[in-house]
């Protein structure tokens, strides 16, 4: 066995390398594990290339030469380029520079001193990969998101392409990233703390309809009078491998996979009606959405009133008063942040009948769904339901026919 200290500044606290020897296992004295590719180089932490990093190698029982060799050639080769994997899935290194932030700063470590005075009164470490945040730039390119970036002093985990090429911009063990901003899902706030943020690199919405090279055409949706821009093939396989590998890596649930416009509603509405949500969990397993609904009548439902859906909305973990100090969200910008990912024939913000099903299929399916990750049912959600359940006994009695 090769146990390799690696030592660097403080602001990089570890690296996890792979010998291309079958098997090889590299330890920190965190005790993460890092576990490589067989014949080839697996960077599962990488230092940012104006850092450098020195190995000791503790016990001396190097591969053969030649192999040794090789294995540096390739670490050079790699670094070079900025290419690395995550578990398998390709990266370019693609880091943001505080540096050359015009408002404040893009990102900070997870021990600066105004992390740690930010934090909500709630939080712990062990919350901090707790949630997946699905954003699109607004933009047609990469550079244009990262000078975006820059201007606004915020930043993203990983930004996607539209040809799929996937970018690393702030490594989330080492730093927070600010891509959420005043957001809320059950009861946690400011969602930097807890989150993950995939930003993907699309144009969003025109007012008006247009053309753009590289991008498929808007399409305006009913209830909206904005054209929406759909999102390739390529970026949505691109976002199934990384998310599902963050997911698998960190232990996310399917349910915990959110959107910008769940948690900031009213606010934002990214990355909007024409993001794949269905395909990603119906070919990728990746993220939740009821495939396979039951069938409902609004029939056996009219006992239920406006604010009732309201709080069946809320019990899958939309917040409409996010702030004690400030009012609660407009009844339809709450409406269309579920209609944005769970019924988005239709995003009007109005409370009409498809939305109504559309309610009533995911609160039923939610209840009984068990996570493929984590082999557990959504523990928050529940708490939602029998909390309202008690407060609706003759309301709730219905749903018991389809649980």
């Amino acid at each position: 066995m090769h146990i390799r200290r690696c030592d660097s500044n403080d602001e990089i606290r570890m690296t996890l390398m792979q010998f291309f020897v079958p098997g090889t296992r590299t330890r920190t004295d965190e005790g993460l594990t890092g576990i490589g590719i067989n014949s080839a180089t697996t960077f599962e932490k990488k230092l940012p290339r104006s850092k450098t990093l020195m190995c000791e190698i503790r016990e001396k029982t190097m591969p053969h030469p030649v192999s040794t060799l090789l294995f540096l050639y390739v670490v050079i080769l790699q670094s070079s380029f900025g290419m690395y994997t995550l578990d398998g899935v390709p990266l370019v290194d693609k880091h943001v520079d505080n540096s050359m932030c015009r408002s404040g700063v893009m990102y900070r470590a997870w021990s600066d001193p105004e992390t740690q005075a930010r934090k909500p009164d709630s939080w712990n470490e062990s919350e901090v990969q707790k949630y997946i945040i699905w954003h699109y730039t607004g933009g047609y390119t990469v550079g244009r998101a990262y000078r975006a970036f820059e201007q606004n002093g915020v930043s993203a985990n990983f930004t996607i392409d539209n040809d799929g090429t996937t970018y690393l911009g702030v490594n989330p063990d080492w730093y927070i990233a600010y891509h959420a901003g005043v957001s809320a899902w059950y009861s946690h706030r400011n969602l930097n703390y807890y989150a993950l943020g995939i930003e993907h690199v699309n144009l969003g919405y025109a007012e008006v309809f247009q053309s753009v090279p590289g991008f498929s055409d808007p399409i305006q949706i009913p209830g909206d009078g904005r054209y929406w821009f759909p999102f390739s093939r390529e970026q949505t396989v691109a976002t199934a491998l990384l998310t599902g590998a963050l997911q698998i890596r960190y232990r996310i649930p399917d349910w915990n996979v959110l959107t910008h416009s769940s948690v900031a509603i009213g606010r934002k509405s990214d990355p909007g009606p024409k993001f794949p949500y269905k395909v990603l969990a119906a070919e990728f397993s990746v993220g939740w959405f009821p495939l396979d609904p039951r069938q409902v009548t609004l029939d056996r439902f009219l006992n239920l009133e406006r604010r009732d859906y309201f709080a069946l909305i809320t019990a899958l973990g939309f917040v409409k008063r996010p702030r004690i100090d400030q009012p609660e969200i407009a009844d339809s910008d709450f409406i269309r942040a579920f209609q944005y990912v769970y019924s988005s024939d239709n995003i009007s913000g109005e409370l009409d009948e498809s939305t109504r099903i559309s309610i009533l299929q995911c609160y039923i399916s939610m209840y009984g769904a068990v996570d493929r990750i984590t082999g557990r049912q959504n523990g928050s959600f529940l708490e939602e339901h029998n909390r309202w359940a008690l407060e609706n006994p003759e309301k709730a009695v219905v749903f018991s026919e389809y649980f």
